[in-house]
Parts: C-alpha cells; sequence; structure tokens
C-alpha cells in the first residue's frame, strides 16, 4: 500500500464505500465507477462516501465531532486510483 501526503495510507478506489443520499449502498460497479471518476477529477461526491449511520439527517456527526458526513471519508489524494476504468 502507498502513501498519502502527510503520511496516510493510501485506500485503492474498490475499498471506497459509496452510498446514495437515501442511505442505500452504491455496490454496483457500473453506477460506482463514474461516481468516483467525477470525484478524481472535480473533488465533488454527490453521494457519500463513509456509513451513514453516524450521522444525522444533516450530514452532521451525531457523536457532535468529526467532520461533516460530507467532508468525511478519503480525500481525492488519499485514493489509489490505480486501474480505475477511464471513461
Amino acid at each position: 500500500m502507498s502513501t498519502a501526503p502527510k503520511g496516510r495510507l493510501m485506500v485503492h478506489w474498490k475499498e471506497v464505500t459509496l452510498w446514495n443520499l437515501d442511505n442505500e449502498l452504491i455496490a454496483d460497479e457500473a453506477k460506482r465507477i463514474p461516481l468516483l471518476r467525477r470525484y478524481r477529477a472535480t473533488g465533488d461526491m454527490m453521494a457519500w462516501r463513509v456509513d451513514p449511520a453516524g450521522y444525522n439527517e444533516n450530514g452532521d456527526p451525531l457523536a457532535g465531532a468529526g467532520p461533516d458526513i460530507g467532508e468525511a471519508g478519503p480525500k481525492v489524494a488519499e485514493i489509489d486510483w490505480s486501474g480505475l476504468p477511464e471513461g
């Protein structure tokens, strides 16, 4: 596993969990790949990248600490994009 900036371990794109705004897991590769391409290109993610169970309906952390849901999960530079099909 390679190292991201600031010494953080990188996560492979296949290991990034995607959820839609209805709290449904996006597991279908045909749906995941375009979302991940968009995130890599723009840094904008219209689907959640983390388990939404720890967040309220406004995307705020239930524990009162940590990132808002839109900022949670790995950043673009923390993802190993090798092998992501081009579109």
